[in-house]
């Protein structure tokens, strides 16, 4: 399903001759989250800290979230539902991000699921939300550098033109 307007949304599975790419997508983002959560665990393990625990049973909890939200998100009548799992899911990052930096790389592909699940309007005010959260978090983990700045309003941005596209190919 993807937001086409005010409320409305469409049912992406339905088969067309675009399923596959729509299909594709799909792979690709869940298969982005995996490969970065996996980073996050890896971090956490390879430079022991004193919140290493934690970070790695945040992160499997944020993970098994992410799978739950794969299968509500798939209904036609699961918006709302969806909506409702992207809030934990987002709070539960924060809570990541607030005991490892590393996590500011899942923003990138919850920039996605903003724009995919809270529409046209409200997915890039949720993409720019997250993005200054990012950026503030850098800045306190690790104080301010430029790429901290720089890096994720880049990536917002980035994703702010193919979530574009993605919905210009979906009305297509």
């Amino acid at each position: 399903m993807s937001p086409t307007g005010a409320g409305r949304s469409v049912d992406l599975m339905a088969p067309t001759p675009l399923t596959p790419v729509f299909v594709g997508l799909r792979t690709g983002l869940h298969a982005l989250f995996v490969a970065l959560t996996a980073v996050v665990v890896a971090r956490a393990v390879l430079v022991p800290g004193p919140q290493s625990g934690t970070t790695v049973a945040l992160s499997l909890l944020v993970l098994a979230t992410y799978a739950l939200g794969a299968v509500l998100t798939r209904r036609h009548d699961g918006l709302a539902r969806g909506r409702a799992w992207l809030g934990v899911l987002t709070l539960e990052w924060a809570c990541l991000l607030w005991l490892s930096p590393d996590a500011a790389y899942l923003v990138f592909p919850l920039f996605f699921l903003y724009l995919h699940l809270l529409g046209r309007w409200w997915g890039p005010v949720a993409v720019g939300s997250t993005t200054v959260v990012v950026v503030v978090a850098l800045g306190v983990h690790g104080g301010w550098t430029v790429g901290g700045v720089v890096g994720p309003f880049v990536g917002a941005g980035v994703a702010l033109l193919i979530g574009s596209g993605y919905r210009a190919l979906a009305h297509e």
